[in-house]
């Protein structure tokens, strides 16, 4: 929370002051994980989640001055700090996250960019986190026996 939420949030309340003089574009980072719970990333879809909630509240009250708002949710993006946290991931976690796919920067850099270009206020990259974002709000049900399902197999015998 002290780093993905909070760290935005003070970013966030120091800027926008100066973008309500002359309007401007707001981009937060939350991530797939702030849209769909999973399994071992207890804490981190928290904080992610509440880059949603903060990024669509905050959204509604700026419109008024010029200000678009829009929140990025990438899945795993291949990075130095993906490696690093893929070393303590569970490994129902690591299940999990394959079946949305792996991103190249790149990629993700570009949605980013075609995104802020249409003004969209959720940039979802990639089609998997497409699909999957889509699948949890059309059959939240589904999704979760999906997820449940994977990390039962690897709590049965290991297998990711």
């Amino acid at each position: 929370m002290h780093i993905n939420f909070y760290g935005m949030w003070h970013t966030t309340k120091k800027v926008v002051p100066l973008l309500k003089e002359r309007g401007g574009y707001i981009v937060n980072v939350s991530s797939i994980a702030g849209l769909v719970g999973v399994y071992g990333l207890t804490d981190y879809s928290a904080s992610k989640f509440a880059i949603m909630g903060f990024s669509e509240a905050l959204r509604s009250e700026l419109k008024a001055f010029g200000i678009m708002v829009s929140v990025l949710c990438p899945p795993d993006t291949d990075t130095p700090a993906l490696e690093v946290e893929n070393r303590t991931k569970p490994k129902e976690t690591q299940a999990i996250s394959k079946n949305a796919g792996l991103m190249q920067p790149e990629d993700v850099a570009r949605a980013l960019v075609k995104g802020m270009q249409k003004k969209t206020p959720v940039i979802i990259p990639g089609f998997e986190g497409k699909m999957t974002c889509l699948a949890k709000r059309l059959a939240p049900t589904l999704v979760e026996w999906m997820m449940d399902r994977t990390v039962r197999r690897v709590q049965k015998d290991g297998r990711g």
